[in-house]
């Protein structure tokens, strides 16, 4: 994951992880499936603003947990 965030803003994956990339997704990500598929199964994503998309209200509610 953080190999191709770094790509995509131009820095090495160091600095991603340290200035991009929220610790707690990093720690996501490192779980195993059913840890995620789990995750995911709780997620509920708050109501629909004209403002954010579905990934970005899913995020919002992920940091907030």
């Amino acid at each position: 994951m953080l190999d191709c965030v770094s790509q995509q803003l131009g820095n090495t994956p160091a600095i991603a992880r340290k200035s991009y990339v929220h610790p707690d997704l990093i720690t996501l990500c490192k779980e195993d499936e059913a840890a995620q598929n789990a995750w995911r199964e709780s997620l509920t994503l708050p109501r629909k603003t004209k403002y954010l998309s579905r990934y970005e209200r899913g995020f919002l509610a992920f940091l907030s947990d």
